[in-house]
């Protein structure tokens, strides 16, 4: 089973659970100019039709209600009240390849991009399986708030990790994850 990264970040975008506000959030979406096609194997990928689906996680609660805006053959966007969660279609490990230093870094930027469209100034690096982190995006989609989810990373976790350099790769594998990574892009600002 692949390990892939999930983004977390705040949502000062906006929200309402609607078909308007989705097809108008794709129209702006657009214009974010993505630029990165190529995914981390090499592999080029064509932009495909942009769209949307309306997604509820818990049941009937608003809490949960998302909107799913896909179509960037890197990236995908779950639009929540209160946070976004940020799919792409990488391994989580990526984060520790010091050797492509200047794809990571376009990366970054790409989605340095995407969070500045949703007003957000920061994010948090989290997987979609394997390890203890995928409860904390999965936390979004039963209602809490990115803040919510950064407090209880910090309980249980301590500090982040804010130095790309200080990842430690020994120190998180095999369900012995010990650290997250939250990027505050001061580099990029």
């Amino acid at each position: 089973m692949s390990v892939i990264l999930k983004i977390i970040c705040d949502n000062k975008f906006g929200f309402k659970y609607t078909r308007k506000f989705a097809e108008e959030t794709i129209q702006k979406v657009k214009k974010i100019n993505l630029e990165l096609s190529q995914r981390y194997d090499g592999t080029i990928h064509k932009r495909q039709k942009w769209e949307y689906r309306l997604e509820n996680y818990t049941k009937g609660k608003s809490a949960g209600k998302s909107i799913r805006i896909m179509g960037n053959a890197i990236f995908d966007f779950n639009i929540f009240k209160n946070a976004v969660i940020i799919g792409s279609h990488f391994k989580y490990w990526i984060i520790f390849d010091k050797d492509d230093k200047e794809w990571f870094l376009a990366f970054r930027k790409e989605v340095f991009k995407i969070i500045t469209f949703f007003g957000a100034t920061e994010i948090i690096y989290l997987m979609d399986n394997y390890d203890h982190l995928c409860v904390y995006y999965l936390d979004i989609e039963e209602g809490l708030s990115y803040e919510e989810v950064k407090s209880k990373l910090l309980k249980d976790y301590g500090s982040p990790v804010t130095d790309y350099s200080k990842l430690n790769l020994k120190r998180n594998r095999k369900g012995n994850l010990k650290q997250y990574f939250l990027d505050d892009f001061k580099d990029l600002k």
